[in-house]
């Protein structure tokens, strides 16, 4: 028997309404989360919904190479949609592909672009967006998304759901934040840089802000039914991830579940992406106790089935069912994103310096904690094959030519405890019970705000807690539990938990250091370093740290050896700035500093190059070195972009796609999404005195909770 669903001739909408028709109510119940079920008597297939698609698709977890593209901050500094277009396209096939492959396959339904206007750079995920420019943002993700989506006319070759509807962008609290905006924002700023992709690239979708807007949680957003929907053509939502059980634990707006599932659904997102032991049961009660109508359930399954149609998934045969596998990661596909990692450079600052000249003989020290490293982001595909920077430089000029230095301290760390050093066992253990002699030295990389990684130049490992301490909680009452060791054993800085992150701080000359979770570091009474949990001060917590090796003293040492000097300066993706992390300030990280200060006077030949997912606050070392490049983290051809660009065969015609300000003094609160001056700046032009700017501040403040709370309440009247 054939249905009219399965008849590939009628209107995607028809056959839409005819499956949902055919479906039992629990059927339904079990289509508001992202792992989707098969429905064997109507033939229809499990699938599961969401693949990243920032910088390319993403299926690491399986070590599958993909076409790896820089940083979307890097890709809007191309102003280049035609490219823009082309790397979506490439993607797209990308993506069609890895989803035909049997283990592990991906989602067509994709989690991105994302469209986040990040106009305060302290906010985490700069690096994921396209800058603070809606036009801008608007042209370079529509473009993207007409790539992704394909030409076809009927069907999509993905569906881009476009991250994060909206406001969304304070990292630190955003889970339980507002964002108070005033309706001209709204529409003529943050609405502006979403409309495109819709009307323009076809994006079929987006994925709902985890915070509040005006008092209403992004997951019930009714701008989703009533603008993206009804104004732009717009298909589906997805909510954040684990978002929807926030409305119950962080914004703790709904006593429970059910009834926060009955304000969602036919209003704002159509899936969850929480557990379906949460969402299932939520789904049932409120349809039982008449918070959910059966109208706005199937209107939620209904947007979920459209998607799937555009998509083809129920037609065997379609323009985009057999995309050759051949062309995943070809070298086609990274000469584009070699392309467009060209494109992206920026060049800040120029005295004289740039292009160099290459006359076959002059020597190039390439020196700072970016130049050996290539660092993978969270929203990055697997590529084997990695060039940092001075690898570039190697292979260009020749390994004799090039000098090389990460300008790490290198350092010894002794226990107030055992007074003895700390010592790296055979299996990575490490103990505090050496002397001078058999002590371990440790890179220490510091990434200010107290941010250390230490990696073991013995060994090349890094320093990491052993265990996660969820994981701990004991069995029963009698169990003990047993404090995490710290073990040298880590071969990257990597991981949703940066377990090899270590927060320390020095008081009177002690050292102490805290774990990612901010256990404290300290030696057991076996001399073992682990980490400890609860509060209070003992010499197991004490260490005293010695400097062996000054990284500024050994790069002004090749500095002087060297023709021209590459300080590498820039950021880790995954420490101090990243999703859930904002920067407390917007300097250069003072250690790297110090080394382009040592550089620079010993060589007046001195080039900063800065590979960063953001702007820095860069006032006085602009003017210390005599040029100054950017690029984002730009993937496996970073090293040879690096120097093609500062031998003058690459143009680093790039634009800043975000205003670089010299100090976060600048900058208004980390939760302010108002772009316009607002009252309290007026005042300070305006010469008030300080008690008149606090009582002004205090003012404004309670109005915004007001029209806060008036808005949620005229919100949920609306639902009515």
């Amino acid at each position: 028997m054939k249905y009219r669903f399965q008849d590939n001739t009628l209107p995607f909408e028809e056959r839409a309404k005819d499956l949902l028709s055919r479906l039992t109510r629990e059927e339904k119940v079990g289509m508001i989360t992202s792992q989707l079920d098969d429905i064997p008597r109507l033939g229809i297939k499990k699938t599961h919904i969401g693949t990243e698609i920032a910088r390319g698709v993403v299926n690491r977890d399986q070590k599958r190479e993909t076409t790896i593209l820089p940083q979307p901050w890097g890709m809007a500094a191309m102003f280049d949609d035609a490219l823009m277009e082309q790397l979506g396209d490439m993607a797209g096939d990308e993506t069609r592909i890895t989803h035909d492959m049997e283990e592990r396959p991906s989602s067509l339904e994709l989690f991105g672009p994302t469209i986040d206007m990040e106009h305060d750079p302290r906010w985490g995920r700069n690096e994921e967006a396209y800058g603070e420019d809606p036009c801008l943002t608007g042209k370079m993700s529509a473009a993207y998304c007409r790539g992704l989506t394909g030409k076809d006319e009927k069907y999509l070759k993905t569906a881009p759901l476009l991250k994060h509807f909206y406001a969304n962008n304070y990292e630190n609290e955003r889970q339980t934040t507002n964002a108070n905006i005033t309706p001209r924002l709204k529409h003529e700023y943050y609405l502006k840089a979403f409309e495109p992709a819709v009307r323009e690239g076809r994006a079929p979708g987006l994925m709902t802000a985890y915070n509040c807007i005006n008092g209403v949680e992004g997951v019930n957003n009714p701008d989703v039914s009533e603008i993206c929907k009804k104004e732009w053509g717009m298909t589906f939502a997805v909510s954040d991830g684990g978002d929807f059980g926030q409305n119950v634990a962080a914004h703790r707006t709904y006593e429970n579940h059910a009834q926060s599932m009955g304000d969602i659904l036919g209003v704002g997102a159509d899936m969850m992406l929480d557990s379906r032991s949460m969402v299932d049961p939520a789904v049932r009660e409120a349809l039982e106790k008449g918070y959910l109508t059966e109208e706005n359930l199937d209107k939620a399954v209904y947007s979920t089935l459209l998607l799937r149609f555009k998509l083809g998934d129920f037609d065997e045969d379609h323009p985009y069912a057999h995309i050759d596998p051949a062309k995943l990661a070809s070298p086609a596909h990274k000469a584009l994103a070699v392309k467009a990692a060209k494109e992206s450079v920026i060049l800040l600052e120029n005295r004289g310096m740039l292009p160099l000249t290459d006359d076959g003989k002059c020597t190039v020290a390439v020196v700072g904690p970016l130049a050996n490293e290539n660092y993978t982001c969270w929203y990055c595909g697997y590529a084997p094959n990695q060039t940092p920077v001075v690898k570039g430089f190697r292979e260009k000029l020749g390994e004799d030519r090039v000098l090389f230095d990460e300008g790490f301290d290198r350092v010894r760390i002794r226990s107030e405890k055992t007074g003895k050093y700390l010592r790296i066992a055979e299996n990575g253990a490490v103990y505090a019970d050496a002397d001078e002699n058999t002590a371990d030295l440790f890179e220490r990389a510091d990434w200010d705000f107290g941010a250390w990684t230490l990696r073991s130049v013995r060994t090349g490992k890094y320093l990491t807690e052993d265990k996660n301490f969820f994981d701990e909680t004991p069995q029963d009452e009698n169990a003990v539990t047993i404090d995490p060791g710290m073990n040298c054993t880590a071969d990257v800085v990597f991981g949703w938990f940066v377990k090899e992150l270590l927060y320390a701080k020095e008081e009177d000359g002690v050292l102490y250091l805290d774990t990612w979770q901010h256990r404290a570091v300290a030696v057991n009474d076996e001399n073992k370093l682990v980490a400890k949990a609860g509060s209070g001060d003992c010499p197991c917590k004490q260490f005293t740290l010695e400097v062996v090796s000054s990284g500024a003293e050994r790069v002004a040492e090749l500095a002087q050896r060297a023709d021209h000097v590459i300080v590498c300066a820039g950021n880790q993706p995954l420490i101090n700035a990243r999703e859930e992390y904002d920067r407390p300030d917007i300097r250069l990280p003072k250690a790297q500093t110090a080394l382009l200060d040592a550089a620079a006077a010993a060589n007046e030949s001195t080039l900063l190059y800065l590979v960063t997912g953001y702007p820095f606050a860069i006032n006085k070392e602009k003017d210390t070195a005599k040029a100054v490049l950017c690029s984002t983290h730009l993937g496996p051809c970073l090293g040879h972009v690096a120097a093609a660009t500062v031998f003058g065969e690459n143009n680093p015609a790039g634009r800043t796609p975000t205003t670089w300000y010299r100090s976060v003094r600048d900058l208004p609160a980390l939760d302010d999404y108002d772009i316009a001056k607002n009252h309290v700046t007026y005042l300070y032009f305006l010469g008030a005195s300080r008690s008149t700017r606090s009582a002004t501040a205090s003012a404004i403040r309670l109005l915004h909770t007001a029209i806060r709370l008036l808005s949620r309440k005229t919100a949920k009247s609306s639902r009515l």
